[in-house]
């Protein structure tokens, strides 16, 4: 029922007043408009409060087309193929050198081959210096082949991006170069960073 239908009701009850009869209903019916005006109103801004919510959350999003989007995930991906190998072979790296008596020196295992004593419990779960320097030249090639892709790859990501993955592969490059008090934290931190920035990144764009 709308605010000229109640008028119309209460007129008619009224009616019986005269005069006074048409002052009160002056009265109700500039008091209806009064209060229908103060709805729309607050209507009103209602509105316009959400519509400035959702135009600041869509200004915050990022527009990309499909095939601009294919081409960086496809990026994204290869990146992390590379850095699963590399953190991997990393800690393992470092549980072996905070370990020294982990590792068997040329000479022991000499010493072990000429007893025969390759089945002794005392080498076992060990690892040998040829086996340390396999892992770090791995270690190595992946760095490279890190490099490589950020040689790539910088012209398809945003450099923002592009430059949270330098950084990654700075640390670990310069993690190998230290002979002493290897800090893997700085890799981890590096690391940390980069899942949450990149993350970010992908859950604010808007493909088109």
């Amino acid at each position: 029922m709308s605010p000229d239908d109640v008028l119309k009701i209460v007129a008619s009850i009224i009616a019986g007043f005269g005069g006074f009869g048409a002052l009160i209903v002056l009265v109700i019916k500039f008091s209806v408009n009064m209060i229908a005006n103060r709805l729309a109103e607050k209507y009103s801004l209602k509105m316009n409060k959400e519509l400035e919510k959702y135009k600041v959350t869509l200004e915050s999003k990022r527009h990309i087309s499909k095939a601009l989007f294919d081409r960086e995930f496809e990026i994204y991906v290869s990146f992390n193929k590379v850095l699963a190998d590399l953190y991997n072979d990393i800690l393992i790296l470092e549980g072996i050198k905070n370990s020294p008596n982990q590792i068997i020196t040329n000479k022991e295992l000499m010493m072990y081959i000429e007893h025969s004593s390759l089945n002794d419990n005392r080498i076992e779960g060990k690892f040998t210096e040829q086996q340390v320097q396999g892992l770090e030249e791995k270690i190595s090639n992946k760095i490279f082949e890190f490099r490589n892709l950020l040689a790539y790859s910088g012209t398809f990501i945003p450099h923002e991006n592009w430059k949270l993955y330098q950084e990654l592969c700075n640390e670990c490059h310069t993690y190998m170069l230290t002979e002493k008090t290897k800090d893997i934290n700085r890799i981890k931190l590096a690391m940390g960073k980069m899942q949450i920035e990149i993350r970010n990144y992908l859950d604010q764009l808007i493909i088109e």
